[in-house]
Order: C-alpha cells, then structure tokens, then sequence
C-alpha cells in the first residue's frame, strides 16, 4: 500500500495504520519506500561517512496542522528530520522554499541557535515538482495547546508564564534586527483592504459593513503613530501555532516563510488577536482574554530601556492588527456565519 504526497513526489510504502496517533500531533503513515528519490538523500544526509552495509528504514508521520508537512524518523538511531513540501500549484513554491530556508540560516547567524530562543537548523532545500525544505525536527508543545488549556481548564498561570517567554523572544527578534528605515505602514492597510474585498467578494461580508471597514482603513492611515516607527525583521506570522514551548522560557520558532521587514507590532498585534479569537470562540466573551493581552504587551515593553513609553507606543498600534488578524480569521470556511459576526464586531470595536 503507498501514500502519495504532492504530485507523487514521495511514496511511502509500508503497513500502514489506519490513520492511527502516533504521539502528539503526529499521523503514522508507514515507511519511506527505499527506491524513493527522498529516501537516497535522507540516506546521505544521515550516513556521510558510510553506512558500512546498514540499510536505514525511516518512518513517516504526518504532522498535524498541515497536509504538506511530514517528519521522517530513522528506526534505529531516532534520527528526525522534518520535510515542509511547497504546492505545486503555487507559481512562487520554489521562492517561498528558498525564503524560509534562508530565514532559518539568517536567525540561527543572529544567536537564536539554542536555550532560551531558537529556530529549526535548516538542512536542505530541493526543487522538483514539489519543492521541499528539510528541517531538524524541534521538540516542544505548542502554544495553541497551552492557550486552550487557559480557555478550557483555566491553565491561567501557565499561559502567562508562557506568554511572557514568547514576548522575550519577539522583542529580541525585533530589537537585534532593527533598521533605520520607518515603517510602510500602507503595505500593512492594504493588505487589510484586501482581505476586506475579498469577504466581500465572497459574499462573507456586506456591503454597508465593507464600506465601514474601508472608511476606518482611512482613518487609521491618517494617524501619523503608523507611520513613525523602524521596521524590523518580524516572523510575519505571529500564531500561537508557530511556536513551540519547552522547559523554562524556552521557545522555538517555526513556519518562518513570511518573514519580512515590517513593524515590530505586526507581529505584536497578530498574537494578541488570535488570543482574542482563542477566548471569543472558546467562552463566547473576548474581554476574558484582556488581562492576557495586556500582560503580553507589558512583557514585550519591558524589554525597551523605557518601558512605559515603549507600552504607550505598541498599544497604539495594536488594535489596528488585532482587527486584521479577526478579519484574516474570518475568511475560513469553518469559520460560521455567527461566529463571524462575532469577530466582525470586535473588529469594528477595536478600528474604533
């Protein structure tokens, strides 16, 4: 029996189980095929002085969150290496594999290699008809698990804990990589125009509604705080599921193909936003995410030499992307129609 991944690129033979867990997070799909092209070059990355006759057998798992992301797990020595495929179908696969892969190389350059902060080492980055980044595989549970234990159990004080380690690693990302350009604060507004008149277009948005938004687009754009600023490197996409949290104020970064020069609060905004949608769509009441958000944002300023005018500074800025990170949230198709207006309207509260 074979698993096929995009394109046929990857076979992967072997008893597979019926779609069993196997561990956290991970989907046992079966064996590596040897006469695979991915299985030669695993084989060469692991064995590079020889293998003396041995023939490595290498598990597959998928790994939750994702359709295109698999980790291969070397049965004898436990070796783990994670394959991020890039669709086909998208004309820039290749330039978002090479992105990301030089994300990772630039990050590790800067220090972020070990305890507390780091990113995956990337390993290699191949072009076919799928291109593939291997990555070391990164142990720790994700932030997405620890916020829905503070929804759902009222884990509380482990999220706050959490949550000021993940502010740590943010501000040092942000602050070892500032430039002296200020920030474009029109790429950000028009890509929230964008996701805008695309709900609109999809008929998820009505048309007084789409109105309001753009015309508080407009008035946002007005504010000269948008604009002062320096951009800095940001990991571009800023969810609790793009971190990874381990012993202590350990945190481990990944997904980093939209990394870019933006402003610092791109990344500052998106998370307090999603810890909003987390509390919104767990308790029907997104003020219970308040004492969370404010405590992250009091965490991040803590790292400027003055702080009260760094919190000052950030809050102003951050309901701006609050909103564009509910908005965002609301163009998925498991998103229902109530609860979209629910995101709708602490959106409009938060532009307001």
């Amino acid at each position: 029996m074979q698993f096929r991944t995009l394109a046929g690129m990857v076979n992967m033979q072997g008893t597979l189980k019926n779609c069993s867990q196997n561990g956290m997070g991970k989907e046992y799909l079966g064996y590596l095929e040897w006469n695979d092209p991915l299985y030669h070059h695993l084989v060469d990355l692991l064995y590079e002085s020889g293998r003396n006759g041995h023939i490595p057998s290498f598990r597959v798992f998928r790994l939750s969150g994702s359709k295109e992301v698999f980790l291969y797990e070397e049965e004898e020595h436990y070796w783990k290496v994670v394959g991020k495929f890039f669709p086909p179908s998208d004309n820039g696969a290749s330039r978002w594999a090479l992105r990301e892969f030089e994300s990772l190389s630039y990050l590790r350059s800067l220090g972020l290699t070990g305890y507390p902060h780091r990113v995956a080492r990337p390993i290699s980055c191949t072009f076919g008809c799928a291109p593939m980044l291997l990555e070391e595989y990164c142990e720790g549970l994700s932030l997405s698990e620890i916020v829905f234990d503070a929804v759902y159990r009222g884990a509380h004080q482990r999220l706050i804990f959490t949550l000021t380690a993940v502010a740590w690693f943010l501000a040092r990302l942000h602050n070892s990589t500032a430039t002296s350009r200020s920030v474009d604060f029109a790429h950000d507004s028009s890509f929230c125009e964008r996701v805008i008149r695309t709900l609109r277009e999809r008929e998820l948005l009505s048309g007084s509604d789409a109105e309001e938004f753009l015309w508080l687009m407009d008035c946002w754009r007005a504010m000269p705080s948008m604009w002062e600023d320096c951009q800095v490197l940001v990991h571009g996409d800023a969810t609790p599921g793009n971190f990874l949290i381990g012993s202590g104020l350990e945190v481990t970064a990944i997904d980093l193909e939209a990394m870019k020069n933006a402003d610092r609060v791109f990344d500052v905004g998106r998370m307090a936003g999603e810890l909003k949608h987390f509390f919104l769509s767990g308790t029907g009441d997104g003020t219970q995410a308040e004492p969370f958000i404010r405590h992250f944002l009091t965490a991040y300023a803590s790292h400027f030499p003055d702080r009260v005018r760094a919190f000052h500074s950030i809050t102003a800025r951050v309901p701006f992307h609050m909103a564009n990170a509910l908005l965002r949230i609301a163009r998925n198709d498991w998103v229902t129609s109530d609860y979209r207006g629910k995101l709708y309207t602490e959106a409009k509260a938060l532009l307001r």
